[in-house]
């Protein structure tokens, strides 16, 4: 994706190139493809807007998700990955960064 197709995606709310783009800006490299998709479920299941959304942002305190939307998310986030998250490391993992780490090991450890 050009430079400018990603600030017009940024700029005009398309949530998939806004989430490229926050994937390539936080998480470039190996890790980018797993935060993309991440960050995007993230906004679609908390209603949030990719922009909004920090690697640092907890769930509970920076993001308000109740435990339903956490719940949501986990599902999602199983469905769209193909894994389990055990509830054990759903209740360790605190931030957005924590999530993105978390599933990254997980899918690559998996191959």
């Amino acid at each position: 994706m050009s430079f400018i197709a990603t600030l017009t995606g940024i700029l005009t709310g398309s949530q998939p190139e806004a989430a490229q783009a926050w994937g390539a800006t936080h998480y470039p490299g190996a890790m980018q493809k797993t935060a993309t998709d991440f960050i995007l479920l993230l906004s679609e299941q908390s209603g949030l807007p990719v922009r909004q959304i920090k690697p640092t942002d907890r769930f509970i305190e920076d993001l308000k998700l109740v435990e339903l939307e956490s719940v949501e998310v986990i599902i999602a986030v199983e469905e769209l990955f193909k894994l389990g998250v055990a509830d054990e490391d759903a209740e360790r993992l605190a931030t957005v960064h924590e999530f993105i780490c978390y599933l990254h090991e997980r899918i690559h450890s998996a191959k």
